[in-house]
């Protein structure tokens, strides 16, 4: 994305030089620098540098709770990869998972939920209070499952998950998630469906709220392809590598596709990065994105590559806030992905109403974060009732000394209040709001129609307007196309004024009309006109008015 020198190459150094004149080269002329690595197709690192120095690292992050996954360990959260001093990373690319859809769990209480399957980790399924709870997940079809996650609310109870590969009990005794793998001594053999059983030896329910199901075909392969291409990175998922070359450089014939999966064995093309500019449907990268009322993101480019990163933030005090999130004392990073599409939803900047009263039957533990010495501040988390509550019970359990409990603030929602942002408009950012979202065209373009308002929550769901935007003419041509229509005007009737004027004093006589007046010879005095007019018909010749 951003180095514009070959990949792995260092200029020789003096020292270097003499190191080979010594014979000994491999200890003064080791590459003391690492190109920018590839990188997981739905995910990050940080930070971005055209290179890096021996010692130094990069963290990889995964978008949207998606699980990273390097050789068998599935992580969490991020991973560290260091610069090693022959130029290589101290570790593979990893992979940012995705899971497989999965029918609805049929439970043994004769409910179908889907709020296990939603992919929000704080909408759950709440299991019968004293007794065994059996939820079975069908795959259509069979596939090669190599790994399950598990997400809980912790609680006192065991759950065993079962398939015909392997058997494992798991005590929930803490919010989290789980990871089973496929062992590696069982062998490849496609499965139906998955159990989770969920003892009833404690009181007390459990909060399931995520189980995502990992499988392999003949198109998954297990590490990475090798990047030999030189000013390039590689976005790399289970089933392809897409080529992203670096700033300055095109791919030779406009091609993306490296490397794809199959057999589970990488099948490489040959590519190759030249100087020059990408043309415009070769580039790869993700618009403006849509933006919060009240609200901002950072840095504002014109395009972004994949893998650039903007955060989002929120003014006046305000929280951002997403449908699955209220992030108090940070913003929301959100990442351009090859798809052309950002990693996040839009999120919301959001204000407390605060009705300090008390609260309903559900029970939920918020941790506490550290702002200052003297300050801490709470982690929101959305409630999962929707039912409307008269008050809400707040009961503060401090584990060490004392704790004053400064404020409280409450988000409440109505008819008019959406879950997540409207969809977007080509050429165009949204300002969006839990009630409405109002169109900003970009520069060059203009609304169709000179509306403003896109789309309003009715029930809770966007009704849209047939709105557009279309390029816009620019003002200075305006003006000039005016000018010029308004001399053409003004030479046509000077033009036809001068025709006018022509024609009338060059007008053709057709005939005399004259007129008899009798006179008395002695008084000088006319006496009325006799007879009428007659004309006679003369030869056609031009006269001259006087």
């Amino acid at each position: 994305m951003y180095i514009k020198q070959s990949r792995g190459f260092r200029a020789l150094s003096v020292v270097c030089l003499a190191g080979w004149m010594l014979l000994i080269p491999p200890l003064f002329c080791a590459n003391r620098t690492c190109p920018p690595p590839d990188f997981p197709d739905g995910g990050r690192y940080e930070p971005l540098k055209a290179e890096y120095e021996v010692g130094e690292a990069v963290s990889y992050f995964c978008n949207r709770f998606r699980p990273m996954m390097i050789r068998r360990d599935m992580h969490d959260g991020d991973k560290t990869v260091i610069c090693k001093s022959n130029g290589d990373w101290s570790e593979e690319t990893p992979f940012c998972e995705t899971w497989d859809k999965v029918k609805n769990p049929v439970t043994s209480s004769k409910e179908l939920e889907s709020t296990i399957q939603d992919g929000n980790r704080w909408s759950c399924f709440e299991t019968r209070n004293d007794t065994e709870e059996i939820l079975q997940f069908s795959l259509d079809p069979e596939a090669l499952v190599y790994a399950v996650m598990l997400c809980w609310l912790k609680s006192k109870k065991m759950v065993t998950v079962a398939s015909p590969i392997f058997v494992k009990t798991i005590p929930a005794y803490s919010d989290g998630c789980v990871k089973l793998y496929h062992p590696k001594d069982a062998p490849d053999v496609k499965i139906g469906n998955i159990t989770v059983q969920i003892s009833s030896n404690t009181t007390g329910p459990l909060q399931l709220c995520e189980v995502r199901v990992f499988t392999k075909s003949d198109k998954w392969c297990g590490h990475p392809p090798k990047n030999y291409v030189l000013n390039g990175q590689l976005a790399v998922n289970r089933s392809k590598a897409v080529l992203l070359c670096n700033e300055g450089f095109r791919e030779k014939e406009g091609r993306r596709i490296y490397a794809t999966c199959k057999n589970n064995k990488w099948s490489y093309l040959s590519l190759e990065c030249v100087e020059g500019k990408p043309r415009k449907n070769e580039f790869l990268g993700c618009n403006p994105p849509d933006f919060p009322e009240r609200g901002q993101y950072e840095p504002k480019k014109a395009k972004y590559e994949v893998g650039q990163t903007i955060i989002y933030l929120c003014l006046y005090d305000r929280f951002i806030t997403t449908d699955d999130m209220i992030s108090l004392n940070e913003g929301i990073v959100s990442a351009c992905e090859l798809n052309g599409k950002w990693s996040e939803v839009v999120p919301f900047c959001g204000k407390a109403e605060v009705k300090i009263t008390v609260f309903d039957v559900s029970v939920y533990t918020f941790p506490v974060e550290s702002v200052n010495d003297n300050i801490t501040r709470c982690s929101a988390m959305p409630f999962q009732k929707t039912d409307k509550t008269d008050f809400v019970i707040v009961e503060v359990i401090p584990n060490s000394g004392s704790i004053i409990l400064c404020e409280l603030q409450f988000y409440s929602m109505d008819d008019k209040w959406c879950k997540r942002s409207p969809k977007t408009v080509p050429n165009g950012q949204l300002e969006v709001s839990r009630r409405k979202a109002v169109l900003h065209c970009n520069e060059g373009f203009r609304e169709k129609d000179g509306r403003e308002v896109y789309a309003t929550c009715e029930n809770q769901t966007w009704s849209y307007l047939s709105l557009q935007c279309v390029e816009d003419t620019p003002q200075e041509d305006t003006n000039i196309s005016a000018i010029v229509v308004g001399l053409v005007i003004v030479i046509v009737f000077l033009i036809l004024f001068g025709l006018t004027v022509f024609l009338i004093r060059t007008k053709k006589i057709r005939g005399i009309c004259a007129l008899h007046e009798h006179r008395n010879r002695n008084n000088n005095i006319s006496l009325p006109i006799s007879g009428g007019c007659n004309t006679t018909e003369l030869p056609q010749i031009e006269t001259t008015t006087i």
